[in-house]
């Protein structure tokens, strides 16, 4: 009877079949160490400081269930580029004011010459409810970080109703001119945007080339705007849609906020909505 025949495997083979798992393990905290030397080094640093304050109302106001709160320190040093979240303190469960602050944040992101502010939100399902009623600066010498900040209700209608930013204070980027979307920036130049300063009683922005500013009244849904004094640079590249923006602004009568995005309309014949200029509010970005 003829046995089957046997395989012989050679006396290093069982050594390959144990190295095997040795070499995978080796690869893989190679490609660990790889990925800490690329990205470990730029993990942000920890917060070395805080900014202390109370964010509150001046009148008794009920938040419904939903409710976030958010409180950020803000870079707004470049008036022509959107403001840098420097801190950041936030409750996604969220009843009733008053809120004691405490932003953590890192100092080496404060410059002595930069310019920075307190704002905060309560927002309901991603609808903005309650904003920073005015400006609050912080503070250039550290031991005075101490800021309060007063919230007001938003006002609720059919402008607003669908709004995620406020109306005031946002950077509301230019992105549409009469259903024309805007070209990309030129480098070098500033982006067209517009900022609502209630404050002041005016807004302010740039049409890609020249700074503007001009008055503005609002009732409800009715926003007009007045005199806008603006710069007299002449730029060939982005000049002619300054022109387009700033003439489109002063023929503005009402206003929406859908999300982000802001849209300046008027009335355009058998009571139809023509959109001038729409906008948007960035995502906003951290320092670093």
């Amino acid at each position: 009877m003829t046995s089957a025949p046997r395989t012989v495997r050679a006396p290093w083979a069982a050594e390959r079949r144990a190295w095997r798992p040795a070499r995978a393990a080796a690869w893989i905290g190679a490609a660990l160490l790889a990925l800490c030397a690329a990205g470990c080094s730029i993990l942000p640093a920890p917060a070395d400081a805080e900014v202390t304050g109370t964010a509150y109302s001046r009148q008794r106001f009920f938040i419904p269930s939903g409710g976030t709160f958010e409180a950020v320190l803000l870079d707004v040093t470049d008036e022509d580029a959107p403001p840098l979240v420097v801190g950041r303190q936030s409750f996604e469960t969220f009843e009733r004011l008053p809120v004691a602050l405490r932003i953590p944040y890192r100092t080496a992101l404060v410059a002595p010459d930069g310019k920075y502010v307190v704002r905060a939100v309560v927002s309901v399902n991603g609808i903005a409810w309650m904003a920073s009623e005015g400006t609050h600066p912080l503070q250039r010498d550290p031991a005075y970080r101490h800021v309060d900040v007063p919230l007001q209700p938003l006002p609720r209608g059919a402008a607003t109703e669908q709004a995620a930013v406020p109306l005031a204070q946002t950077y509301w980027r230019l992105v549409e001119i009469d259903g024309m979307p805007m070209p990309p920036t030129p480098a070098g130049r500033p982006e067209a945007h517009l900022v609502v300063l209630p404050d002041e009683g005016r807004l302010a922005g740039t049409g890609g080339c020249n700074r503007f500013i001009g008055a503005y009244e609002i009732a409800g849904g009715d926003l007009r705007v007045g005199p806008i004094d603006s710069g007299l640079q002449l730029c060939f590249d982005t000049g002619l849609a300054e022109g387009l923006y700033l003439e489109a602004l002063r023929a503005v009568e009402h206003y929406r906020i859908e999300g982000r995005q802001l849209l300046l309309t008027r009335a355009d014949g058998r009571k139809k909505e023509r959109v001038l200029l729409r906008f948007e509010a960035p995502e906003l970005r951290f320092a670093r």
